[in-house]
């Protein structure tokens, strides 16, 4: 095991009194966390046909895809039927770097066990714009189709490719057929600042449903690490997880440079 990765279990549990641990924490160390605990629902099949898989204690999308995306879901019975369709009120936490620009990652949610009709919330890098943070209704996990963009918010400061930052999604219901969404991007560098953007998507029948992810790279590599999904924390608790990632990023950067 990962030795700063420890710790993070030992933060994880520390937590657990304020806040349940609903996935993970996974760091990738064996092949297995992700084969017996996910779903791949979309693989862009384009010659050379894209991957995703386990490399080096890291989660490795490799798309050859010029317009396609790769998608996957957490599912503790990975056969293609929805098996974890409960998930409300939650953070997901994960370290992720993307591989070229135009690329994006998103987080599904929300959508009741149906995967034509999620909710999602993605960060876009730009080579000709701002990069975005991007919320998204009616996405389809099955054939990775983006759905419509309800919302856009521009960042001031462009992120690097093939670079690890953390990125963190709550999701709240706030009422009845309102859910509330925040995405924080984190650089553990801090190189750049935090960057952070909210959405109130309205009339969701939805009062739940699967965590799933999507990776978009032209000829490029994303890769994912450390992921651990929380109940709604006590601020406390944001602070102690966003500390242990950003931990684990920067003790990965020095061992990449010794």
């Amino acid at each position: 095991m990962k030795p700063l990765f420890t710790l993070l279990i030992i933060i994880a549990t520390g937590c657990a009194a304020h806040s349940a641990v609903l996935i993970g924490p996974f760091d990738y160390s064996s092949s297995s966390q992700f084969t017996n605990n996910f779903y791949v629902t979309h693989l862009p099949t384009t010659t050379p046909a894209s991957t995703l898989g386990v490399t080096s204690g890291q989660l490795v999308n490799v798309s050859n895809a010029g317009s396609d995306a790769t998608s996957w879901v957490y599912d503790t019975n990975p056969d293609g039927t929805p098996t974890n369709t409960n998930f409300n009120n939650f953070t997901v936490s994960t370290t992720f770097s993307i591989g070229t620009t135009n690329g994006s990652f998103g987080f599904y949610f929300y959508n009741g066990g149906d995967r034509t009709n999620s909710l999602q919330a993605m960060i876009s890098l730009n080579s000709s714009a701002n990069d975005l943070i991007r919320f998204w209704t009616g996405s389809n996990m099955n054939t990775s189709t983006a759905g419509t963009n309800v919302s856009a918010t521009s960042l001031s400061t462009a992120f690097t490719i093939n670079t690890l930052y953390v990125a963190t999604v709550e999701v709240e219901t706030l009422s009845p057929g309102n859910v509330q969404a925040t995405l924080t991007i984190s650089d553990p560098n801090l190189v750049i600042p935090d960057f952070s953007a909210s959405y109130t998507f309205t009339g969701v029948v939805a009062t739940g449903g699967e965590i799933g992810f999507r990776s978009y790279t032209v000829n490029g590599t994303n890769r994912f690490d450390n992921l651990v999904v929380y109940a709604i924390p006590e601020p406390s608790t944001t602070l102690l997880l966003t500390g242990a990632l950003t931990a684990l990023v920067i003790s990965r950067r020095r061992r990449a440079r010794n």
